[in-house]
């Protein structure tokens, strides 16, 4: 039990391309949180990411030393991605094993209790990790949809068993659920090992690390690092030279960002601090999740959400079931499973009343229904370009990424075809510049324009 905990705290510290040729598949993006807790929608800040479709699965967590694991559920083979030194290890090819075998077979319920997470609908399935115990912390908590493959890894392994992919697990008020689902297409090689990687063998209790707890030591910035108390239980800040700055009787820390961390203490209760564990948020709400760009942060009170400053003032009140980091001065908002956009006086510009918003900027926002993307003008909330197969808005570029069938092409904010839907890759444009291949197989890079250029 304690193992399957402490993996499941370790996730709390822990543009789009796309190309022809492609598996389909959905991405989900997970945090940590206290129980009950909605989560913030801004992908950016997960701390566990995974693809998943009827045949294979990849989960990373946001620290990309801890390597990618990829799973062919097909025939049960499963290994390590480490990106920063391009190498590979494979998990238990001797025996065939995947995953924590141990944990697999973990007896289960089914609920008739149902809710909605992340705009899909979930059902309740119970874990008891001991039959033979009613405690609480004893019970992991499944909310799973069946709209979804089914998802599981490591010591996640007993969730090859539920009928379908968990958005949310808990033990006790510890645990981690889906911000954000979103169906998008991968290269065939995506679930495969690089040409380039190298492989390596891990030691017994090197495979035991990777999938344990968060330990003593573990780094949550440049020269911060976590401790435990003796009974290993709660948590402190300590220094590089192992000085104490904070006392261990905290839950959880989130990694620093902009000089800031989330915190949760001992009763549950969200918090933030800076480096020096001054605290800069009082431990007085139930979620918070911390905005570097602008500064700010998402708060909860109990099951409803908006934005705080950093001298803990609401900017926008905490009324709503989802809410996304501000982006050029405007908040996605979710309400009873429908989306729309607020500005930054909480003022309703969007209707509540689509089923998704995608993405969004200061000029439009991207809609889908799950067969159909849209593009609207944020301004106006009429719809400017036909459906798509997919809609991708460019973080600096008024051009953005679209498929038609198997092929892509570009559009300007207005909706209008500006760079013709004729390649069989894509990806979005960074800066002026574009990545495609043609037809004939050659890949080049293109400007706004649609010309090719060359990239040094």
């Amino acid at each position: 039990m304690k193992r399957i905990l402490n993996t499941i705290l370790l996730l709390a510290g822990c543009t789009l391309t796309s190309q022809a040729q492609s598996l389909k598949v959905y991405k989900i993006d997970y945090l940590s949180i206290a129980e009950g807790q909605t989560l913030d929608k801004n992908s950016s800040n997960f701390n566990l990411r995974a693809w998943v479709n009827d045949s294979f699965n990849k989960v990373v967590t946001n620290d990309e030393d801890n390597g990618a694991q990829i799973l062919n559920k097909t025939n049960n083979k499963s290994f390590l991605l480490f990106a920063p030194s391009e190498e590979y290890h494979i998990l238990e090819e001797e025996n065939n094993d995947a995953y924590n075998s141990e944990n697999e077979n973990l007896p289960f319920e089914l609920s008739n209790e149902t809710k909605n997470i992340a705009g899909y609908p979930c059902k309740l399935a119970i874990v008891k990790i001991d039959p033979e115990l009613d405690d609480e912390n004893n019970m992991i908590k499944i909310w799973y949809t069946d709209k979804i493959p089914v998802l599981y890894w490591g010591q996640f392994s007993f969730l090859k068993n539920i009928p379908g992919a968990a958005l949310e697990v808990m033990i006790g008020k510890n645990g981690f659920k889906a911000v954000d689902v979103n169906q998008e297409n991968v290269p065939t090689n995506f679930f495969e090992i690089p040409e380039t990687y190298t492989e390596f063998e891990m030691e017994t209790e090197d495979e035991e690390a990777e999938d344990s707890a968060i330990v003593a030591d573990t780094q949550i910035d440049e020269d911060r690092f976590l401790y435990y108390d003796e009974s290993e239980t709660f948590l402190g800040l300590k220094d590089e030279s192992d000085r104490q700055i904070t006392k261990a009787e905290y839950g959880y820390f989130d990694y620093f960002k902009g000089g800031i961390t989330t915190v949760i203490d001992a009763e549950g209760n969200f918090g933030s601090m800076d480096k020096n564990g001054n605290i800069k948020i009082p431990f007085k709400y139930d979620f918070l999740s911390y905005d570097e760009i602008n500064q700010q942060y998402i708060y909860g009170i109990g099951e409803k959400y908006g934005i705080l400053s950093a001298t803990d003032q609401p900017i926008i009140n905490a009324e709503y079931d989802m809410v996304s980091h501000m982006n050029k001065g405007y908040v996605s908002v979710n309400k009873d499973e429908k989306y729309g956009i607020v500005d930054k006086n909480g003022k309703l510009i969007i209707p509540i009343t689509y089923p998704l918003i995608m993405e969004f900027n200061d000029e439009v926002f991207v809609t889908t229904d799950e067969d159909h993307y849209n593009l609207y003008n944020i301004k106006t909330n009429n719809p400017v370009s036909d459906d798509y197969d997919l809609i991708a808005l460019s973080e600096t570029d008024p051009v953005h990424l679209v498929q038609k069938g198997d092929y892509y092409g570009f559009i300007d904010n207005f909706g209008k075809v500006v760079i013709p839907i004729q390649f069989t890759a894509a990806t979005n444009f960074d800066d002026g510049h574009a990545s495609v291949e043609t037809k004939d197989g050659e890949m080049i890079f293109i400007n706004i324009k649609g010309e090719k250029v060359d990239i040094e």
